[in-house]
Parts: C-alpha cells; sequence; structure tokens
C-alpha cells in the first residue's frame, strides 16, 4: 500500500490479489510495478522513503549472522544475447565485510573486484583488495601499453583538458594545483598553481613534439628551458657545453657572503671573460745567482693549448725596478730572465687547443638567421634596448622555421 505498512495476501484469503503467484519456493509478480512506499509506482519495484531520519535507508539488504558465505548482495544480469554479462554488489563476509563490485554472480575470495571499499578504512581499491591509501589502483595487466588510469578530454572540445586537480583545504595553507594535458598549448603536459590549466606559463611544461622540459615558460627549445633564476644548492655537474643566456646582459656572476661583514652584506663577484677558451696559470718564481728561474707548467701543458700563441706577463718583485724576459728552452721549460737572486711574479695565458675544445668551439661573432638562437631582425635582449622581452615569440619563431 501507498504507506507501505500493510499487506495483502497473495493467493488466499479475503481481499487476495490475483496478480500475484505462489509456487514451492517464491511469490511473485510478473505483470505490475511494486511499489514500497509509494502508490504510483514507475519500475518493477519502486522504494519511497519518506521518514526524516537520515540513518533510516531505504532499501537494507542483509545476510544472516550465522553464515559467513552468505553475502549481503544485489545481483545485476544482462540476458541480451550481445552483452551477456553479471555483476555483484554488495558486502563481502570473507573479505572483512568489504563493499565490493565484482564482474560476477555473487561475491567471491578469491581473484581481484572491480571495486573495493574497505570496512574499516573505507579506503577504495581499484584492482587491489588491500587498498593503502583513499583511492588505490593497481594494475596487474602484464603488457607495458596499458596505462594504470586514463583521464581523456572530449576530441570536440578544445578546453576540455584531461586534467587532474590537487585541493588543499587545510585552512593556513590552502592551494589549488592542477596537472594534465593542455590543448591551448598544442597538447603540452603541465603543472599549474591554479585550478585548472591556463593560457600563462606553468610551473612545469613538456612539449608533445620534442620531449623537452620547460619550467615557468610553454615553449623550450632545449632538454631543460628555466626561466628565471635557478639555485642549487650542492655540486652540479654538467656533461656537454654550458652557455650562459641570460636576460640581464649575459653576466655570470656569484654571491658569497661578505667575508667582512657575513651577517649584514652579501658579495657579488663576475666571471671575467674573453673570445677565447682562455687559461690562465699565475704564481711567483725566484731567480738564483744567474738571474735565472724556471717555472714548471703542469705536464699535459703542451697537449691542452695552443702553445703558439702563449702570452707571459711578468712582474719584478721589490722597491727596485729591473728588466725581466722570457723563453721556452730545450724542453719546453718556462724559463725567466732578470736580476740575480731576485723574484719575479708572473702570469701566463694560453688558449685551449685540445680535441674535445676543437670539436665544439664556437665562432666568436655569428651572423642572425632562421636557424640561430634569435632570428635575424630580432633582439637577444631587447629590454637592453628598450624594447619589451619577447622570449616566448622568439623561440615559437625559431621552432616554427627549423
Amino acid at each position: 500500500t501507498a504507506t507501505g505498512t500493510e499487506w495483502i495476501p497473495a493467493t488466499s484469503g479475503s481481499g487476495s490479489d490475483t496478480d500475484w503467484i505462489e509456487d514451492a519456493n517464491s511469490v511473485y509478480n510478473s505483470t505490475k510495478n511494486i511499489g514500497v512506499g509509494t502508490s504510483t509506482p514507475t519500475s518493477k519495484l519502486h522504494v519511497l522513503s519518506s521518514q526524516n531520519i537520515e540513518t533510516t535507508p531505504s532499501v537494507t539488504v542483509e545476510n544472516s549472522l550465522s553464515d559467513e558465505d552468505a553475502d549481503a548482495t544485489i545481483h545485476f544480469k544482462n540476458n541480451y544475447s550481445l552483452g551477456q554479462a553479471n555483476f555483484t554488489l554488495g558486502v563481502n563476509s570473507s573479505l572483512d565485510g568489504a563493499f565490493e563490485i565484482r564482474n560476477s554472480k555473487g561475491l567471491t575470495q578469491s581473484g581481484t573486484p572491480s571495486i573495493h571499499i574497505g570496512a574499516s578504512t573505507s579506503y577504495v581499491g581499484i584492482g587491489t583488495i588491500s587498498p593503502s591509501s583513499a583511492l588505490h589502483v593497481l594494475n596487474s595487466s602484464p603488457t607495458n601499453t596499458v596505462p594504470t588510469l586514463t583521464v581523456e578530454n572530449n576530441s570536440n572540445l578544445l578546453s576540455s583538458d584531461p586534467t587532474i586537480h590537487f585541493k588543499n583545504g587545510y585552512l593556513l595553507s590552502q592551494t589549488d594545483f592542477t596537472l594534465g594535458i593542455n590543448s591551448s598549448h598544442d597538447g603540452g603536459f603541465q603543472i599549474t598553481p591554479n585550478i585548472g590549466l591556463t593560457s600563462g606559463s606553468p610551473s612545469f611544461h613538456i612539449d608533445p613534439l620534442t620531449g623537452y622540459v620547460a619550467i615557468n615558460n610553454y615553449d623550450p627549445w632545449a632538454e631543460l628551458d628555466v626561466v628565471g633564476d635557478v639555485y642549487f644548492w650542492g655540486d652540479l655537474d654538467v656533461v656537454g657545453d654550458v652557455n650562459a643566456l641570460t636576460y640581464n646582459g649575459t653576466t655570470k656572476s656569484f654571491l658569497i657572503d661578505h667575508p667582512s661583514f657575513p651577517k649584514d652584506k652579501l658579495l657579488r663577484h663576475y666571471s671575467i671573460e674573453s673570445n677565447e677558451g682562455l687559461l690562465i696559470y699565475r704564481g711567483k718564481v725566484n731567480l738564483d745567482s744567474t738571474g735565472k728561474g724556471k717555472i714548471d707548467l703542469p705536464d699535459y701543458f703542451k697537449d691542452l693549448v695552443d702553445e703558439s700563441g702563449t702570452t707571459v706577463n711578468l712582474t719584478p718583485i721589490g722597491k727596485e725596478p729591473f728588466l725581466v724576459s722570457y723563453d721556452f728552452d730545450e724542453n719546453n721549460k718556462l724559463v725567466v730572465y732578470g736580476k740575480s737572486n731576485s723574484s719575479v711574479s708572473y702570469q701566463v695565458l694560453a688558449e685551449r687547443d685540445d680535441p674535445s675544445f676543437q670539436l665544439r668551439k664556437g665562432n666568436v661573432i655569428e651572423e642572425k638567421n632562421d636557424k640561430t638562437i634569435v632570428p635575424r631582425g630580432e633582439y637577444f635582449d631587447p629590454e637592453a634596448y628598450g624594447l619589451p622581452p619577447k622570449k616566448q615569440q622568439l623561440k615559437s619563431k625559431r621552432i616554427e622555421k627549423d
């Protein structure tokens, strides 16, 4: 009845309903919709809960207290010939009362369910019966081309990026991060400190064509492209060339605590620059009673440098100036000549000329063209010439022309 608190005998007694059929094991109605709590059922079984008590369920499926295998389940069976299937959802007593959905008739202890929710933790497991986090997905496929989780967008919508949003709701540090594929940036993989991916510069970007990684920009033109300052606390090993392409006049400097005022000041020093791969060796040499002294350069000196271009700066030490000169002897040793029993400071300058340097040595002056980092007609450092920065546009042109 409409209240769900009265009943009508199926086939006998006063008011019998002849639509109900009873046999040895079953009572059923195969012709009408059945309503519980409603007089207008819209499906084969329609349950309407009108109680204003949130702890009272509309339907309870319960198992026996004395039978471990009598799981509380609901079975879904598709008999259509092209899609025959069985699915069961319910509480699996054999697995500590976990709630499961399995692609089978009934719940079992063996095998892996499609979805498993731990009874004590409420952790959700997909592909596992022992989830160790709020959502635990286990891929048991023997094929490495089968992903564990796929996040896909609509092929007809440019802005429907496939993303995952991470939200920290803690009051003192509320933050949002999103990772995924940004369709607006040619399908690059990105991480941004926002809700969703935007057209601005992401914190992290991987180019879909080259695999190049960008930090704080979305148009990398090297394996790692960083826009902004980079701090390394520790050692940095680089295999390959290091090109200092900065946007503040291409200066190369370092900071240390000021040795005289370490708590109050910093000291900045700059690197020495040259149009050569320059090596410097310096020191002091004591001349003997004949006014001659030998300088011991490294054993590898002659194999590392172009000796024909080597120059030596000599400075007499003392109150009285005197003439000094140098030469290389028959053993290729550097010999200094001057006043007997005196001292001389020296500085040897030489350009590298070893095979590695010869292979990678670049031209001092390069003509701009469509293959250089900055194409003809554009500036490498436009801000130095009173123009706005155009790093992203320059790099985009380079990639298009390459």
